[in-house]
């Protein structure tokens, strides 16, 4: 029995270092941790020992030990997108979102009488606030772009096989063996 438990030991043993290389994690990286027991929160990766990650919070000088058994999610930190590219994405959707609202609102308001701000036609006052609109939007999109963080972050797959060998009280080894699909 002992050189059964042995072998699939060995056999198994390389699956799982293989499954943990996949995405090694490195000390000093940023990662997003969601467990249990606390908030999703960011922090600085210290280490990795065999049943936890240990890492740094931020503003704290103690570490903090998180056991993966706890862990529901695990991602980490690519870098940061180029603040050009925050902007432009927060200008577009500003522009999609405030000038939409102002097409719908330039075609409500100025559908019936013309008013003091409507053109000749609805058509053109919806589109006359929608360019407006759009333009304040794309401002406002563009600055809350710069000033978002930016992180790309990766999902890190947590043990999809697990392998453990637990001492018995009366000498014996337990094996226990889950897949996580």
């Amino acid at each position: 029995m002992r050189s059964a438990i042995l072998l699939a030991i060995l056999v198994l043993a390389p699956l799982t270092d293989a499954i943990a290389q996949e995405h090694p994690l490195q000390p000093g990286q940023r990662v997003r941790v969601e467990e249990r027991r606390l908030p999703r929160a960011v922090y600085t990766l210290i280490r990795v020992e065999h049943d936890a990650l240990v890492v740094l919070r931020g503003g704290y000088d103690d570490s903090l030990d998180i056991p993966f058994a706890r862990i529901e999610r695990l991602q980490v930190s690519r870098g940061r997108d180029p603040t050009g590219a925050r902007m432009l994405r927060g200008a577009k959707y500003g522009m999609l979102v405030l000038g939409s609202l102002g097409g719908v609102l330039g075609a409500v308001t100025c559908s019936g009488e013309p008013e003091y701000v409507c053109l000749e036609s609805p058509v053109a006052s919806a589109a006359l606030f929608a360019g407006v609109f759009g333009a304040v939007g794309g401002i406002f999109g563009a600055a809350f772009g710069a000033a978002s963080s930016g992180d790309r972050w990766e999902e890190v797959p947590l043990d999809r096989l697990r392998v453990s060998v637990t001492p018995q009280r009366d000498g014996r080894f337990a094996l226990g063996v889950s897949v996580r699909f």
